[in-house]
């Protein structure tokens, strides 16, 4: 030991534990590090306010009709097509509820369980959406979204059908048609509603049947003008087909396309046969208003094998209550003299009113109400 130095063997040790300090600080910060960031991510990540402690969860989901399926005592006999609306025929699922700690009950969104319930196999993704298609199995839209009746009326049993159209655009007007009108009643949408995805949705679980409007190129375009997507004889087949998608891709779950205004398109077979094919192709069918005398929409989808369901005249194209009453009067007597008889009524307050009116007395008067997509079938079944 050197003679100056006078300390104890313990005090020549803390300068060399005061130099270790710092190798030991920086690995033993970063395992603290860690393990905070671990706790601060689970508690994040995990949505558990209880800790942990065990939790029964009872989902609790208003049973609703299939597609198209009837209201009331008719619904609980109505089937919904193989693959769609799985598990909704229990209203209630409940787990086993813990022996200690407190019972969780979890209400889930109805209409949104409805949407998520379509069936995929009948959807083709696209970048407009959504589009319809027929399933491998061969169900097609037509089918699986149609109106359910226990059965359709003989063919000597007077039947008609009415197509409301142009909803979609006012949500008050859509909710009124939705609410009041009985479930056979198909329901058709403009393509251009802002929410009209969602209220073809409601449409569907309130057990109507529904179409989308096609707009078709009339005789005075532009001067009228059914919208910036509307299919027009000047534009190549391609054009129009991406058009006709652009339609397609609005919403889901409907049986096919009627047609929006359209006097001159329905008259060019060269524009008309493609996109009447593409229709067909992807298992819908089409409604063609029939106010177009000349329309080409019947002979084409016969030569080609689409179902299209022509209508007997329009309701409501004058706002009179009166010519209201004699458009549906007339209807009437169609369906007397050729068994079948579809009705295509403009979406207005009035016309709501008297078609109300008109429809209580109808099976009075011995006629019963169908869907139109049963109204097509009977037509061809008839042919």
């Amino acid at each position: 030991m050197a003679a100056d130095d006078l300390s104890t063997p313990l005090e020549r040790q803390k300068p060399k534990a005061r130099r270790r300090l710092p190798d030991v600080m920086p690995p033993l910060a970063a395992f603290v590090g860690v393990v905070l960031a671990i706790f601060i991510g689970w508690v994040a990540l995990v949505n558990d306010p209880l800790g942990g402690e065990p939790v029964g969860v009872v989902a609790i989901s208003r049973a609703l009709p299939p597609h198209g399926a009837p209201q009331g005592a008719q619904a609980q006999s109505a089937q919904a097509p193989e693959g769609e609306n799985a598990g909704e025929a229990g209203a209630v699922q409940a787990a086993e509820a813990p022996a200690n700690g407190p019972l969780i009950i979890k209400v889930p969104d109805v209409l949104a369980a409805k949407a998520a319930a379509a069936p995929t196999v009948l959807l083709e993704n696209s970048h407009y959406g959504d589009l319809p298609r027929i399933a491998a199995d061969g169900r097609r839209p037509a089918e699986v979204y149609a109106y359910k009746m226990k059965a359709i009326p003989a063919a000597g049993k007077p039947c008609v059908a009415i197509l409301v159209d142009g909803l979609g655009l006012s949500s008050e007007l859509t909710e009124k048609a939705i609410a009041d009108l009985p479930g056979a009643v198909t329901l058709g949408f403009n393509p251009y509603g802002d929410e009209v995805a969602a209220l073809v949705e409601k449409a569907r679980a309130a057990g109507h049947e529904v179409t989308l409007q096609l707009p078709l190129e009339p005789f005075d375009y532009p001067s009228n003008d059914p919208g910036p997507q509307t299919l027009l004889t000047g534009l190549p087949a391609s054009a129009n087909m991406d058009r006709l998608h652009w339609v397609m891709g609005r919403a889901t779950g409907y049986i096919g396309l009627s047609s929006y205004m359209g006097g001159r398109f329905l008259g060019k077979e060269q524009a008309l046969a493609p996109v009447l094919t593409e229709i067909g192709h992807r298992g819908l069918l089409f409604v063609d208003s029939g106010v177009v005398p000349d329309s080409l929409a019947p002979k084409i989808g016969a030569a080609s094998g689409v179902v299209v369901a022509l209508g007997n005249g329009s309701i409501g194209a004058t706002p009179e209550g009166q010519d209201i009453d004699t458009a549906l009067a007339r209807l009437e007597d169609e369906a007397r003299h050729n068994g079948t008889a579809i009705g295509v009524s403009r979406a207005s307050p009035l016309a709501l009113q008297h078609l109300q009116t008109w429809l209580r007395g109808l099976q009075d008067r011995g006629i019963t109400l169908i869907p139109v997509s049963a109204a097509a079938t009977r037509r061809s079944s008839a042919t």
